[in-house]
Order: C-alpha cells, then structure tokens, then sequence
C-alpha cells in the first residue's frame, strides 16, 4: 500500500487529551500528515503554538513518525518580535487568516484585502523558507497575495466553486493562477463545500474528474 498525504488535519487542537493525541498518532504508521495548530476560536499565543509545535517533534523523534506543523490563523501573532518567534519555530506552512479579517488578510467570509502587515509577513516567511497557505483567503485576498510568493501557490484543503458554491471554494481563475505557478491544490472531505445533502464517492470523484479535465493530468492535487 502506498503512502497518504493529508495536508491538513486538526486533530492536533481537537483532541483536547494529549494520551489520545499520541494514540491517534500511532494510527499514522508512515503516512505523512500536516498537522494544523488551528489559534482562532481558542485564542492561542506564540506559547501555546511552541508548545504544540513540540509536541508534534517529539512523535517525529519517538515514534518515528513524519508529522509537518502547519499554523491556522497567525491573527494571535500581534508583535514584530513573536512573528520573528513564529518564523525560527520552522512550520511548514502557515494560512494568514482563518474565514474573518483579522491584521494581516481578509478571510473568506469577508471583503477586505491582504494587508500591508500580510505583505510583511509572506516575505518573512519567504525568507525563512515557510510555504504561505493560500487556504481561507476570499477572492480579493488570494489574487493580491499570489503577485507576492515567489514559490509555487499552495492551497492546502478547499474545493470547486464551478461545482458547489462556498466562499471557501475556489473559482477557475483561482485554479488557473495554481495551474500557472506549478503549485499546489488539496482536495477536502468536508460536507458543506461539497454538497447540501451527504457526500458520496461520486460527489469526491466528480472534483478530481473536473480537475482532470480542464486543468490537465500534471495538476498535482489530493
């Protein structure tokens, strides 16, 4: 059997006891998963993500596992100094929002743009070698912040527009800019950016199948 690469999970942050967390992980086996450090409804500091960040280098180093440590909403991050912090902590990726505004971008139920201070931090973590995750930026957000990475566009877990409506969901031009920067686009299992009703296989294959079709077989998706 092959291996699995899930490029966002947040059991990290939703299973509260840390014994379950580890008993999770030994479910991984060699699988590699990116792990997400989700800050925004619990309003975690730079210490909590160090903290968790930790904790994921520990499985890597005990249980021999290829956990990656992505940060969901670096809103929490409010300092110069913590930013610098966030950056020396070496995640893989990081989202600047989640779906709201916050100092750095507009999330994806909002309408306000990148901000000078998302600006600031995408070349920041360019320099330190961290993938910007394009996932929760609306439209306005997503387009302004593709003219500054330098690297390929990744966009972790999302889906189509052209097949089911959601702001969260990505338009053709979204994927065209992907297409065009030899970047990245994650499928998600998650019901409402599929379907109203419950999701099946076919609701699943329809999404790589449109994928397939008008973007090419060398677009790279999961």
């Amino acid at each position: 059997m092959g291996r699995i690469c899930d490029c966002h999970t947040d059991f990290m942050t939703e299973i509260e006891n840390k014994n379950k967390r580890e008993e999770y992980v030994k479910t991984l086996k060699d699988n590699t998963v990116s792990c997400a450090i989700f800050t925004t409804e619990k309003c975690y500091s730079i210490d909590d993500i160090e903290k968790y960040e930790n904790e994921i280098k520990s499985y890597n180093q005990r249980l021999n596992t290829d956990l990656l440590v992505s940060i969901e909403d670096i809103g929490v991050i409010e300092s110069e100094s913590d930013l610098k912090r966030l950056c020396g902590l070496e995640p893989f990726s990081v989202t600047l929002t989640w779906n709201f505004e916050n100092q750095y971008a507009g999330g994806a139920l909002c309408n306000s743009g990148l901000k000078r201070k998302g600006q600031r931090a995408i070349e920041k973590f360019e320099e330190n070698g961290i993938i910007l995750d394009f996932s929760h930026l609306n439209r306005k957000s997503f387009f302004e912040a593709s003219q500054i990475v330098k690297g390929p566009i990744f966009v972790s877990h999302t889906n189509i527009d052209t097949l089911f409506h959601h702001e969260r969901n990505l338009t053709n031009k979204q994927i065209e800019r992907i297409v065009e920067s030899d970047g990245f686009m994650g499928i998600t299992l998650y019901q409402k950016f599929i379907s109203n009703k419950t999701i099946s296989s076919k609701n699943i294959a329809k999404q790589f199948d449109f994928l397939i079709k008008n973007f090419g077989e060398n677009f790279f998706f999961v």
